[in-house]
């Protein structure tokens, strides 16, 4: 099932007491993106219903892990257009641009902890072997097929619409089908 979280106007269409947040929105949140403010209002606004609500608010260690990822790649994507073509092994040992990197990421992660509860996550063999024999049927990559596989029962925050194509999860977005 898809909410469209612009268009709730009660209660009624929060039927969850728990909610996880996908990485992209984490990233929307958590980091400014110009071209993206009036999306991150909307869930902005959507997370302080649920706030209000008293409703857990969950991000995995995996999306934790994807974001702080993500945000080494931004960081080593702005050093190279200002120096030329450097492989990311390369990157890693220039001290001063690792020094950034920490710095965005500890900035990062601090809001995460203080906003949200971390849930751990593991991941079997069983897991991947599931995600690889149910290939065709979705379009996820593997760290999505994880959280929908894991955490079907909680709502799904994300603007990701290869959550949308799983009739088998809430997902609460701004995009996707109707």
């Amino acid at each position: 099932m898809v909410v469209n979280i612009s268009t709730i106007e009660d209660d009624s269409s929060l039927a969850k007491s728990a909610y996880i947040l996908d990485t992209n929105i984490i990233l929307l949140l958590h980091r400014i993106q110009i071209d993206k403010q009036s999306l991150a209002g909307e869930y902005s606004k959507f997370i302080s219903i649920l706030r209000d609500r008293k409703c857990r608010i969950i991000v995995s260690a995996l999306n934790v892990q994807e974001a702080l990822n993500t945000i080494e790649r931004s960081c080593w994507n702005r050093y190279k257009k200002g120096n030329g073509h450097v492989g990311r092994k390369e990157y890693r040992q220039i001290i001063a641009e690792q020094e950034k990197v920490r710095e965005e990421q500890n900035v990062f992660f601090s809001q995460i902890k203080q906003f949200y509860d971390i849930e751990p996550e593991t991941i079997t063999e069983g897991d991947l072997s599931k995600y690889m024999d149910s290939r065709t049927p979705h379009l996820y990559d593997p760290i999505d097929y994880i959280i929908s596989e894991h955490h079907r029962k909680l709502g799904i925050v994300t603007d990701d619409t290869d959550f949308v194509q799983d009739d088998n999860v809430t997902v609460y977005t701004v995009c996707g089908k109707q």
